[in-house]
């Protein structure tokens, strides 16, 4: 039962009212995502698969959005292409599926930048505006974690190629720290100047 509600597209068996005296079940008829439901039917009729009720389970929360799940889970699914790696580490549905459902543009946003672009937006922000905060890099990187974003800081810092500027303990006011490049005085904030 709980297989053929997920190749069917609709909501898995709820035993969420269940207790120690009652089973009680509740099956939801309406399909959630009819185009996920035909991908899922197309690769596995394709790939000659029969999907097991972990591999439909975990197929139908990546739908959502991507989710940490352990490699062992999903190591099949991986390996026929169905499921793939975002930048930050976390599992997301392939490629192929958002061409199969036209929204490439979906695809690109939760695959994620890789790294290096990421450093690039964070310098550009800071010669655009001359300082930064994390309120901003997070506006900026607004699909990555604040504690990836600190370790980028922290690179770009290392390699002396931003500084921070101020009391770092101080979070609000006038006198709160901000983030700028090292040759940067704070007043070129990317105009143009005109020397006669």
């Amino acid at each position: 039962m709980y297989k053929k509600q997920l190749e069917l597209g609709k909501e898995p068996p709820d035993y969420s009212q269940t207790d120690k005296y009652h089973v009680v079940l509740r099956l939801n008829g309406e399909i959630r995502n009819i185009r996920f439901t035909k991908y899922v039917i197309k690769v596995a009729n394709e790939l000659n698969k029969m999907l097991n009720d972990e591999e439909l389970r975990i197929l139908y929360q990546l739908q959502d959005s991507p989710k940490r799940i352990p490699l062992d889970s999903l190591k099949d699914l991986f390996k026929i292409g169905i499921v793939e790696q975002t930048n930050d580490g976390k599992f997301m549905l392939s490629k192929q599926y958002y061409e199969y459902i036209n929204l490439k543009g979906e695809y690109t946003r939760r695959k994620g930048l890789d790294k290096n672009t990421n450093l690039e937006l964070i310098k550009k922000h800071l010669r655009n505006y001359g300082k930064g905060y994390m309120y901003e890099f997070r506006q900026v990187l607004r699909d990555v974690p604040k504690p990836t974003i600190n370790k980028y800081l922290a690179e770009l810092k290392r390699n002396n190629i931003i500084e921070l500027v101020g009391n770092p303990n101080i979070s609000r006011g006038e006198n709160k720290a901000y983030w700028r490049l090292v040759n940067d005085t704070g007043n070129d904030t990317g105009r143009i100047r005109v020397v006669a």
